[in-house]
């Protein structure tokens, strides 16, 4: 299967320190190959490109999809935009 790594987006916070990130990896089908994709981004990043995820999983064109924090630990319903 082939990974997609989209990148990282770094945001900095009012005081100028680097927000935390958070990696986003879903499966989908591209060209007519199933295809790995890799997003980094900060909580706002995932909220909301989590929203178009989730309702691409709901017409069955998205799976597996997982959010994970810097140690590597699932964190994915801890977003809105997983938790139904």
């Amino acid at each position: 299967m082939q990974t997609i790594d989209m990148g990282t987006v770094r945001r900095r916070d009012k005081r100028g320190r680097f927000l935390p990130v958070f990696a986003l990896t879903y499966e989908t089908t591209r060209d007519g190959q199933d295809v790995k994709v890799v997003r980094r981004l900060p909580a706002d990043g995932i909220e909301l490109v989590g929203t178009t995820i989730s309702r691409l999983a709901d017409r069955e064109q998205a799976w597996n999809i997982a959010v994970t924090n810097s140690a590597g630990d699932d964190v994915t319903f801890d977003f809105a935009c997983f938790q139904g």
